[in-house]
């Protein structure tokens, strides 16, 4: 057997072991070893790359990210990491004065928390610079929009208006809305007219995707009929686990599931449907709870610096079981968000009262209660995880709820894999960046992009467990693992070539490793630039 590509020369961590060279037969491995083996397999029609010792690794799977949602902040106006109002202003201003009357302005990643403050921004702040353009700006975590007088005239939103359940209008002394939403009062404003097509935003995504060494991702954000469309021009470059909503439309996902994922014949025994495919479609999600950042992740007690709140429940409980017994049996795998301790407690509550299979997820889980770590391991629960978001949280959530919650419940990420079956990794993009080296960063040294650090280290996990958790446990927690998520003979040739390696590096260097090469069921999809 010949192969169609050969990576000679190179200090590959296959996932369970050292070797030397790799080979790709289409898109599948068939040799990994010494050089000598590998030769093997070479003949003329070989490209044969000698990589000079760089560090090979199987493709990261991003578990969790928003792709779509990824590509439109990319086709956007950026706010992320902006230190002041006045910047923010500067930014949008610029925008404005570029745009057509009357267009509307769009952004994302602003996070008041960077500015000092403490309250949330208002339409005052931007009407003075944009009155004549509608303004939408989106928080970095998501959960909160900012909009301009314009936006909310054109939304016909005022005083009267009425919030719908499990979101909120903030609003003034008054009771005037100050041009923040939260939660599902941001469905109230239409989608804007001048929104890039979610193709463009699906390709500009993936080509971040490539830069970066993301081969496979859980994407709760997936429009199949794009998805669709890229397929068949041969232009999907990821392998997705495509999301549904958890809402009772079983006619929907049945049909979809149909249509994408794999048939029951090619499956591996199990009783989910694995992602071997370039897309499927086996998973649903709710949301229990919202964000730390917008004070809606539902804790057990109140907030400290806003002592009336404790967050939002975003659904009733016995609703929820009853969502989980008929998904559990028709055979769709299951995520719950849930970040708030409170919000963890009733997802795994209602896990168990369900009596569903193992396999299940919860997704973010930021805080857990001491009393629910045990219970992921009695109920085969997968915790799916996030470690980068502990980069941007260590600014507030201290202020939100005390050091003491913090250390005791906080990014326990240690005690997680300790009794979870598997913590696949993922980083929430377009809520953090899609860097996976920052993302490993985070989870190793549990401190900011500067240094500063975070709470007990003890909860940091090995760079060999963070690695294997961004490549193998995300594959486990969509039932993969037979195909990908190690470099081995018979699986998928998903892999990345990287700068430096990743375990031998001290953890400080890991946010500045790069990818140098891509490479999806064998073919090279990026390189980088000399």
């Amino acid at each position: 057997m010949t192969a169609s590509l050969v990576f000679l020369n190179a200090n590959v961590w296959t996932g369970r072991r050292r070797a030397q060279a790799v080979a790709c037969r289409h898109d599948r491995l068939v040799a990994v070893g010494s050089d000598d083996e590998v030769r093997d397999f070479i003949d003329a029609g070989t490209e044969v790359i000698d990589l000079r010792g760089a560090f090979v690794c199987p493709g990261f799977h991003d578990a969790h990210l928003h792709l779509w949602g990824g590509g439109r902040r990319l086709l956007h106006l950026d706010l992320t990491g902006l230190r002041s109002l006045a910047e923010v202003r500067a930014r949008v201003a610029e925008r404005v004065s570029a745009a057509p009357p009357g267009e509307w302005v769009t952004g994302w990643g602003w996070d008041h928390t960077l500015w000092g403050a403490r309250e949330f921004p208002t339409r005052l702040d931007l009407d003075d610079i944009a009155p004549n353009h509608p303004v939408c700006l989106t928080r970095t975590d998501g959960h909160a929009r900012w909009y301009n007088s314009a936006a909310l005239r054109l939304a016909a939103i005022t005083r009267t208006t009425r919030a719908p359940t499990s979101g909120e209008i903030i609003r003034d002394a008054a009771g005037e809305p100050t041009g923040v939403l939260t939660e599902t009062a941001i469905d109230l404003v239409p989608v804007h007219a001048n929104e890039p097509s979610k193709r463009d935003c699906l390709l500009a995504a993936l080509a971040e995707a490539r830069r970066f060494g993301v081969t496979s991702l859980g994407d709760g954000s997936a429009d199949f009929e794009a998805y669709d469309e890229l397929i068949r021009d041969n232009l999907l470059t990821v392998r997705v686990y495509a999301w549904g909503k958890l809402d009772g439309d079983w006619e929907l996902w049945e049909d979809l599931r149909r249509r994408f994922t794999p048939s029951p014949a090619n499956r591996p025994s199990g009783r989910f449907a694995p992602v071997t495919s370039s897309f499927c479609c086996g998973f649903l999600k709710a949301f229990l709870d919202g964000s730390l950042g917008s004070r809606t992740a539902a804790m057990f007690e109140p907030y400290d610096d806003a002592p009336e709140k404790s967050g939002l429940r975003l659904m009733e409980t016995a609703r929820l079981i009853e969502l989980l017994a008929e998904a559990d049996r028709r055979g769709f795998q299951v995520g719950l968000h849930a970040i708030g301790d409170a919000a963890v407690r009733q997802a795994l509550d209602a896990f168990e009262a369900a009596r569903v299979s193992r396999g299940h997820r919860i997704e973010h889980l930021q805080f857990v209660h001491p009393d629910d770590f045990a219970r992921f391991a009695q109920l085969g629960v997968i915790a799916s995880i996030q470690p980068c978001h502990l980069m941007n949280d260590l600014r507030s959530v201290e202020q939100r709820v005390g050091r003491v919650r913090c250390v005791e419940r906080g990014y326990r990420w240690r005690t997680l894999a300790a009794n979870a079956p598997a913590i696949p990794l993922g980083t929430d993009w377009p809520v953090e960046s899609l860097n996976p080296f920052e993302n490993l960063y985070a989870a190793v040294t549990r401190c900011e992009l500067d240094g500063n650090p975070g709470w007990p280290s003890e909860e940091s996990l090995s760079i060999e467990r963070a690695l294997r958790a961004y490549t193998y446990d995300s594959a486990c927690a969509e039932f993969a693992d037979h195909a990908r998520g190690t470099i081995e003979v018979g699986k998928l040739a998903d892999l990345i070539v990287v700068d430096r390696d990743l375990i031998a590096v001290p953890p400080d260097e890991l946010k500045n490793a790069r990818a140098l090469i891509t490479v999806f069921g064998g073919r090279i999809v990026y390189r980088a630039a000399c």
